[in-house]
């Protein structure tokens, strides 16, 4: 009894001591809001008002489906593609683990789109849907009304969310308000930066954990060294001895094939420079 209630009291401590850092893990982290975070037009291709609009229209759907949807418009790539400088964009400023962005490159000698995928969005924009994207915001990218065009990806995009297979859909996402949906620092961040706290508070833990069993250890060692083996031996008794099979593990994997219909099928996946898994598509305008 005396045992179950020391090893309970050195539990107590170690939980005592690490709460306040698995809660911090856990609880939800406020940050600051960023103005047209969702909406980066380093291309001057919007009013202010209009990227206000579609920040508004991104903001619902993010906090809809819980992701990040965002626009961004370039002057030009320098020497990476579209699809690198897509996958950069998204990775290395602070967007959720799951959502997309949609590039839209001005270089004048190499005008193109590119939609880079990331977590859920990579099943949800299939290499197909998102050459449906592309069919439908092109036109209007090659007359120059870019705000059409965005207007019609978010609508397309909130189809696709939705369940529709062709990217149609007509319920309206909540209402904003006045609440900007900023990027949201990911659970592998969070993680990343509550390490060096965690791995303080565990050893804390363990140290105090360390002094109690070994004053348990000492007021238990009453084994005294024998002279002989006999004491040994007439404590060791083996009635039998088998061998048992317990069990097998099988793993097995689904592997999806492309389809046509509705709009579906796979999508391809590559690697960013991050380290990150991306899908993607797009083309030129």
């Amino acid at each position: 009894m005396k045992k179950i209630l020391a090893i309970g009291m050195v539990l107590c401590c170690v939980w005592a001591v690490c709460l306040p850092v698995w809660a911090d893990l856990l609880l939800p982290v406020d940050i600051p809001p960023a103005d047209n975070a969702l909406v980066v037009d380093n291309a001057n291709l919007l009013t202010a008002a209009e990227a206000d609009a579609l920040t508004a229209e991104l903001s619902a759907l993010g906090r809809r489906y819980d992701i990040h949807l965002v626009i961004v418009t370039v002057p030009g790539v320098g020497t990476r593609t579209d699809e690198e400088f897509a996958d950069d964009f998204y990775d290395y400023n602070g967007y959720a683990d799951d959502g997309a962005v949609l590039l839209i490159n001005m270089d004048p000698d190499n005008r193109g789109w590119h939609l880079s995928t990331k977590g859920s969005c990579i099943q949800t924009f299939t290499d197909a849907r998102i050459q449906q994207i592309g069919d439908v915001i092109v036109p209007d990218l090659r007359t120059k009304a870019y705000n059409v065009a965005f207007e019609k990806f978010i609508s397309q995009a909130e189809g696709y969310l939705a369940g529709s297979p062709d990217g149609n859909d007509s319920s309206p996402a909540e209402d904003p308000g006045n609440d900007y949906f900023p990027p949201e620092e990911s659970a592998g961040q969070k993680i990343a930066a509550a390490l060096p706290a965690v791995a303080a508070m565990l050893l804390a833990g363990l140290t105090v954990a360390l002094i109690v069993v070994r004053i348990m250890i000492y007021k238990m060692n009453t084994v005294r060294k024998q002279a002989g083996a006999a004491a040994y031996q007439q404590a060791l008794q083996l009635t039998g001895h088998s061998d048992l099979y317990l069990y097998s593990r099988t793993t097995s994997r689904r592997i999806e094939t492309s389809s046509n219909s509705g709009g579906g099928g796979g999508s391809s996946t590559h690697t960013s420079s991050s380290g990150s898994t991306h899908g993607g598509g797009g083309g030129k305008f």
